[in-house]
């Protein structure tokens, strides 16, 4: 019993790679069960997750910008504006034009540099109020504020709109009158003669 049997130098070489193949096959059952088409489906689910990633960043990347819109949209419902009407009132109607253009350029990604009211003509008796915007713009944020006044806001209307790229090219000096029509049916806009 003692006895150790010697086995030769090919015997051994068989020996070795007998086992190499046998955990080579073990391996390959015991990751994919020994189905190939399997290892398609384990590609298709690391894409779905990728994209699932890639989502779950960028919703925390623009996390705080969520956050503050909300924040400012239950401050508005508090004060007791929804955002859709304007107050009647001149005084306080101007207060709210100058906040609610200051939020739309924000939404934009619009940097407003001045604003100022300035005097417009009334429209078929009704009370025009205007802001003067100075910006500093790219073109595709200029664009974007133009289209929010345009398809939410359909009382206001651009009344004068200079554009001309800066210096140094990256952005466009925009300086824009904005106006609002006060007492009117919200779905009219302020066509004045001063475009």
């Amino acid at each position: 019993m003692g006895k150790v049997m010697a086995i030769s130098k090919r015997e051994r070489i068989l020996l070795i790679a007998a086992g190499v193949l046998l955990t080579a096959t073990l391996l390959y059952r015991g990751i994919l069960g020994g189905d190939p088409a399997r290892l398609g489906g384990i590609r298709a689910e690391h894409a779905l997750v990728e994209k699932q990633l890639q989502q779950a960043a960028f919703l925390l990347r623009n996390r705080d910008l969520y956050e503050a819109r909300i924040k400012q949209m239950k401050a508005r419902l508090n004060d007791g504006q929804s955002g859709a009407s304007m107050p009647k009132e001149p005084g306080k109607a101007s207060v709210w034009f100058l906040g609610d253009l200051e939020e739309l350029a924000r939404r934009a990604g619009l940097r407003v540099n001045t604003k100022t009211p300035v005097e417009v003509q009334p429209v078929k008796g009704h009370p025009v109020i205007g802001v003067e915007l100075n910006t500093d713009a790219t073109g595709e944020a200029l664009a974007n504020f133009l289209y929010l006044l345009e398809t939410g806001r359909p009382a206001y209307d651009v009344g004068r709109l200079l554009v001309q790229p800066r210096e140094d090219g990256s952005l466009l000096a925009v300086n824009l009158l904005v106006t609002a029509l006060l007492g009117g049916k919200g779905d009219e806009a302020p066509k004045n003669d001063q475009r």
